[in-house]
């Protein structure tokens, strides 16, 4: 929720604690299309798990979110999203994917870096070999 709070206020164009009905269609249309483009996997399209919202359906959502105002509060923006469940579950979605990939990430470069440390080892344990290989052979 916090996330959200801070990623939601980063659209606010007119007022900064507040978010317009078109800001945030703006906020929903970068969030979902962007992310959802760098996040579908091969398996996820294979089983339908992510897809990506069309314009018709953001207008939708946003309608949901916004019922008969044009503008919220940042404080309440959160809230009524989580009212469309449909939507909130979507964005759940969408950050659990994020995460898993940050994780999947960070364990990649560890895994990298353990391998450049154990190739180094060798490799110093190869050198110190042959040193000392010619150290005591015979000139």
């Amino acid at each position: 929720e916090t996330k959200m709070s801070g990623i939601t206020g980063t659209f606010c164009f007119n007022d900064a604690k507040a978010l317009e009905r078109d800001e945030f269609f703006f906020f929903l249309d970068t969030f979902c299309r962007g992310l959802i483009k760098m996040l579908i996997t091969v398996e996820d399209s294979e089983t339908g798990t992510l897809k990506r919202l069309k314009s018709e359906e953001l207008e939708k959502h946003t309608k949901r979110v916004y019922k008969d105002v044009d503008i919220l509060n940042l404080e309440d923006v959160v809230p009524a999203m989580k009212d469309d469940a449909e939507l909130w579950n979507f964005i759940l979605l969408i950050t659990e994917k994020v995460a898993a990939s940050v994780k999947s990430r960070r364990e990649y470069l560890s895994k990298k870096i353990r391998s450049k440390r154990t190739i180094k080892m060798f490799l110093n344990r190869m050198y110190k070999s042959v040193y000392e290989k010619l150290a005591t052979s015979p000139s």
